[in-house]
């Protein structure tokens, strides 16, 4: 069991690192035109019946109203990596039965 306890560990970890570093590659930090420029902000939609019909079927389009309080949470992130090792353990107990 500490086996397997060290190898989710060092998995976890990996990913981690794995993650911080693809993250910066997919922002596109050096190309503002093709950043989204409602990152980070707060939005509200605004109908209008003069736009074309979205893809949920309204006119309309979206407004920044201030910047965002959201965080990513470190317990988001675990919590999610636990779920992804769960189903990793019931494939392996699958695979020994």
């Amino acid at each position: 069991m500490s086996i397997l306890a060290a190898t989710m560990g060092t998995t976890f970890v990996i990913t981690s690192l794995v993650a911080k570093k693809e993250k910066g590659k997919s922002q596109y930090k050096d190309e503002s035109n093709q950043m989204n420029p409602l990152e980070g902000k707060k939005v509200v939609f605004i109908e209008n019946d003069d736009e074309i019909e979205n893809a949920d079927g309204v006119r309309g389009h979206l407004e920044a109203i201030g910047d965002s309080d959201y965080k990513v949470l470190n317990e988001d992130l675990i919590l999610s990596f636990h779920l992804v090792d769960l189903l990793c353990l019931v494939l392996f107990w699958e695979l020994l039965h």
